[in-house]
């Protein structure tokens, strides 16, 4: 199944208990993000969705100064394609790339494998660290506020995230191990 019809457009219908969705292993403000999706079917928020992938990390490359080639190369790359075909929500990091300041922190936290080291450069070179931190603060607060103690039922989905894994769950993508040599070169 694709990460949307598993995870994203479920807790997009229910964003005040996201968790119910077992295999959601995200934090919670990610389905307020999401929420507005959940008001389309399953089919059309799956299209307006890739849309969002599309358009947001297309905009990250021309924000990084990248030419026609390189949007073309992104768009058509692998990794690319297979986000679009398993509808995943990486246009919500890139959005904290295109920040790229403390408002950028929070999108990257639901993700946090795709932009922990940027947080972490961005942090040393901030002026000021307080000011940085601060909006990922409040959003972090705020979700106790809203989710209670949400970081409990976080670590219990991981947990059944990764049961699953290796199951009839399991699927991947990757060329791994046998593409080292090419990155290598």
């Amino acid at each position: 199944l694709a990460d949307w019809q598993l995870n994203f457009y479920p807790v997009s219908k229910i964003p005040l208990h996201p968790y119910s969705i077992k295999t959601f292993n995200y934090p919670p403000w990610t389905t307020l993000i999401l929420f507005p999706l959940g008001l389309f079917s399953e089919n059309t928020s799956a299209v307006i969705n890739a849309c969002l992938n599309i358009i947001i990390i297309g905009l990250l490359v021309y924000k990084r100064k990248g030419d026609a080639l390189s949007l073309i190369l992104t768009l058509t790359s692998y990794p690319f394609i297979a986000l679009i075909a398993n509808n995943n929500v990486e246009w919500i990091p890139a959005l904290g790339f295109i920040f790229q300041n403390g408002w950028g922190v929070p999108f990257l936290l639901i993700k946090p494998q795709s932009g922990i080291l940027a947080i972490w450069s961005w942090f040393t070179q901030a002026k000021n660290k307080i000011l940085f931190i601060l909006p990922a603060l409040i959003i972090v607060l705020l979700s106790f506020v809203v989710w209670g103690n949400w970081i409990t039922s976080f670590l219990a989905s991981i947990k059944y995230f990764n049961l699953l894994n290796g199951s009839l769950y399991h699927y991947n993508l990757s060329f791994f191990p046998w593409t080292i040599p090419i990155g290598l070169g």
